[in-house]
């Protein structure tokens, strides 16, 4: 996999739709998109493109959320590689290079095997979104928590409506590579995309339920940004803090740039 590099990028919905405009929208009209850098639209035809992730050898896979898809574009054309799928959204490779899948609908994360069958890595989260993996494989997911009760199935629909708002995450879960699953962190409002450098997970969100200060009062923080958490020893989640200056209206998506 590529190593990350020093600076965070945030992905807007503009620049999402630069990418992959939807077939509702007719041909490609490039007046109507607002880039602050030049770019090609490298797919089209997607009903709800979310989570996007590229292969060592450059070809571009994309969750489809509405159709339940996962997408291979490579050489200008779109294959599908997963179906059947109950609401793709985030998308990641583990440390082998296998095609790790947030089912956000079931609640499920996904691995893709050589063979083309899934496997259920990790179960009873509560709308997962986002997924990171660190270095040494623990994989780090966006959600709005565990589901209290056990005995999930993928063939069992889920019981929240299909609200974008109450969709949003509010805890990052942890998955180390034995299978272990837990709360890493909690207090988020709004919590969506996550990446993991070096001893860090950064996260976007729409502010912190609550933050600490002197003399054991808190108070909220209702502006969106970027937050870090550091990762100490054991796994354990440091003080969460805040790095972007300013709000940043609706975050969602994070990459490193080059």
């Amino acid at each position: 996999m590529g190593r990350w590099l020093p600076k965070i990028a945030l992905l807007s919905i503009s620049f999402f739709s630069a990418l992959f405009l939807p077939s509702t929208l007719g041909s490609s009209d490039l007046s109507d998109i607002d880039a602050l850098a030049p770019f090609e639209i490298v797919a089209e035809g997607f009903r709800e493109p979310m989570g996007v992730v590229l292969d060592e050898s450059g070809a571009i896979f994309v969750s489809d959320r509405k159709a339940g898809e996962v997408l291979e574009v490579s050489t200008g054309e779109v294959h599908p590689t997963v179906s059947d799928l109950k609401r793709p959204v985030g998308l990641a490779f583990d440390t082998d290079g296998r095609l790790l899948i947030v089912e956000e609908k079931s609640g499920f994360l996904l691995r893709l095997e050589a063979d083309g069958m899934l496997t259920i890595l990790a179960e009873e989260m509560r709308k997962p979104r986002w997924i990171a993996v660190a270095k040494d494989g623990t994989i780090y997911l966006s959600a709005k928590g565990i589901k209290p009760e056990k005995g999930a199935s993928r063939d069992r629909e889920e019981d929240d409506e299909d609200d974008e708002e109450k969709a949003h995450g509010q805890v990052i879960l942890r998955l180390t590579r034995r299978g272990g699953l837990g709360v890493f962190v909690d207090g988020f409002k709004g919590l969506e995309g996550l990446i993991v450098h070096e001893r860090s997970v950064f996260v976007a969100a729409k502010g912190l339920k609550k933050v600490k200060r002197e003399g054991g009062k808190g108070r909220r923080d209702d502006q969106g940004g970027v937050f870090q958490i550091p990762i100490l020893a054991g796994g354990t989640a440091g003080p969460i803090t805040r790095v972007s200056h300013g709000e940043i209206e609706k975050p969602v998506g994070l990459v490193r740039d080059s």
